[in-house]
Formats: structure tokens, sequence, C-alpha cells
């Protein structure tokens, strides 16, 4: 019969045990703790995809610009025809394939007369859903508005900076002339009404 021990370095077998379910518990409780979280979904988030019962929806784009070469920009900057086309057209490739709509893209821009007469004449054959006109030159507003009233076809136009400068306006001296006439008054009223009059000079100066 073996004498018990009773120094506190020794541990029994059943204590010796315990040590392996504290380390599996210890593991899973750490893999836990590193495993990422998902991330949560914006309880305002709409799938716009989600919004109609995925009837087929056909758009047919465009860009009009003027025969080039020219120059379009505003002081201080320059903007890059082809560049620009290319930026515009892949936004409208990813905005396309997550809405589900088939669009038709003319593989060059339109830039004259006989190019707008033969999209309006394919755009009255296809009869895409919409139309989607994206301007290059100011100049160009004509031609958009061309194709809407020949059509009748629902057009949206997007107009980047520098091209949007009230060109598809009629009796545009309005908008130059009554800003200047209006400083015009606004300065006489203030100077007359507002504003008090300088003392006059003191006697003996002039």
């Amino acid at each position: 019969m073996s004498a018990r021990h009773t120094c506190g370095c020794c541990i029994t077998r059943r204590q010796c045990l315990k040590f392996p379910s504290l380390s599996a518990l210890g593991a899973a409780a750490v893999e836990a703790a590193a495993k990422p979280k998902s991330k949560a979904v914006c309880p305002d988030y709409v799938d716009a995809a989600g919004l109609r019962p995925n009837p087929e929806v056909r758009v047919a784009a465009t860009f009009l610009e003027m025969p080039r070469p020219y120059w379009l920009g505003w002081p201080g900057t320059t903007c890059e025809l082809d560049k620009r086309q290319k930026e515009y057209g892949a936004c409208l490739d990813k905005s396309v394939n997550t809405l589900g709509i088939k669009l038709a893209m003319e593989q060059k821009p339109v830039n004259d007369e006989a190019g707008v007469t033969a999209w309006t004449a394919k755009l009255k054959a296809g009869q895409p859903h919409g139309v989607l006109v994206m301007l290059q030159s100011i100049f160009c507003w004509k031609w958009a508005e061309r194709v809407a009233k020949e059509t009748g076809i629902p057009m949206l136009v997007f107009a980047p900076v520098g091209v949007a400068f009230a060109g598809h306006l009629t009796n545009h001296l309005v908008y130059w002339i009554g800003p200047m006439l209006g400083a015009a008054v606004a300065g006489l009223l203030c100077g007359r009404l507002l504003m008090e009059p300088e003392p006059p000079p003191p006697p003996g100066k002039k």
C-alpha cells in the first residue's frame, strides 16, 4: 500500500484531466473573438433592382459633340473629350448592370446633322423605353431638343459643368443685361438711401 503524498506540488489524475478541457474552451473563445463580424446592413438601404418586377428596360444612349477639333473647358482647365467619355461610359455601364437595364450605346459620338438624322431614325425604328444624351458641347442642345421632339421618347440629358450654361435657352441677353442693371440700381440705392453722406469739410479746408 502506497503512502499518500502531502506536498503541494503533486496533483491528482482528476485535476490533470481538467487542463485539456480548459485549453479547449480557451481556444474556442479565442477563435470566436478573432472571427470577423458580418457587416451590418443599413436598415434604410433599398435595392433598386427590387423596386420593379424585372421587366425588360431598354435605353439608347450617345454622346453629342461638335465636329473635332474644338476646345472645351473654362478658365483654368480644359476637358479632354476622350478621357471624359471613357469615364462617363464606365459609370453608365456600372449603373445599368446594377439596375438590370439593357443599354444600346452608340459606338461613336454623334457630331453633325447627318448623324442626328440617322440616330433619330434608328430610335424611331427601335422604340427604346428611354433615351440618354450626354452633351459634350454647349452648342449640342439644339440636337438634343430635336431628337426629343421628333421621337417623342422620354429623354434624360446629362450636361457636365462647362457645357450646361444656358446653351438651350432663348433670349439669353436677359441673363446678361438683367444682372448688370440690377447691380447698377442696387449701387445707386445703396449710395443715396442707405449710406450716410460724408460731412462737409471744416471751414478753411478744402
